[in-house]
């Protein structure tokens, strides 16, 4: 089930061109010959350049557009088309992602007999577009991270037209000689003030088990952890909510 994870220098070289001189010293004649021609410097690519970490994925679908990194292949943004953060004409449309939320949401842990840092880690992704447009036939993007003891993660987002919900299949493909055993976690992640609720609640929630729980923003440090079977687990505002639902549930 699913665990809440907790977060040029330029150079400057100076030459001395000044040198004591002896005035009774002759003066030496030398020649001087032109500098040669220098050859032209070539610059050379990688066959297959490296992953860009700054490199964000922006998937439209009638609904809501979202924007997912290649660091952590973590979930930065998500803008609701039919909603707006005020009730002005000219409000933005509605971010669901404070933009102060540091890594991101939707994010995932690895550990085995090591704690792998796929939390920052960059992913790579088939797709050449960094823009994608989401018809009437629903779109798979796949991440993959592969670590040092040759573990390929995979995270694969689905996008359906006229739906909200987003399908994310996890896979942890073991490419290497050992067998490895391990447990996979994911993190919704938002930066929220203590009074973001209003009249109503705001803050992370779960139905654990057959409760419903739900922790204050002011109570979250008095409240780490809560066990139970995890039916699902959210993240409200005061008329919205993120969150994560396993499919068996």
């Amino acid at each position: 089930p699913p665990e809440q994870a907790p977060e040029t220098q330029q150079e400057s070289a100076q030459t001395d061109l000044s040198a004591p001189t002896d005035p009774a010293a002759p003066v030496q004649q030398e020649s001087v010959q032109a500098p040669s021609q220098p050859e032209p410097m070539i610059e050379t690519q990688p066959e297959h350049p490296g992953p860009k970490p700054d490199r964000k994925i922006r998937i439209d679908t009638d609904l809501y557009r979202i924007e997912i990194s290649a660091r952590g292949a973590a979930v930065k943004s998500i803008v609701l088309k039919n909603y707006r953060e005020t009730i002005a004409e000219d409000s933005d449309q509605k971010e669901l992602i404070d933009a102060q939320t540091r890594g991101g949401s939707v994010l995932m842990a690895y550990r085995d007999s090591r704690d792998h840092r796929v939390e920052n880690a960059i992913f790579t992704t088939d797709q050449n577009q960094d823009q994608i447009e989401v018809g009437s036939q629903s779109r798979v993007i796949t991440f993959r991270h592969q670590t040092d003891n040759g573990v390929t993660i995979e995270k694969a987002y689905k996008f359906h037209s006229g739906s909200y919900l987003i399908d994310l299949a996890v896979r942890i493909i073991n490419q290497g000689t050992q067998p490895v055993q391990g447990r996979v976690a994911l993190a919704l992640r938002n930066v929220m003030s203590e009074d973001a609720g209003g009249y109503g609640f705001a803050g992370p929630s779960g139905l654990i088990g057959p409760d419903l729980e739900q922790v204050k923003i002011k109570n979250i440090e008095e409240t780490p952890k809560i066990d139970g079977e995890i039916r699902w687990v959210s993240i409200e505002s005061r008329y919205f909510m993120t969150s994560l639902i396993p499919a068996e549930a």
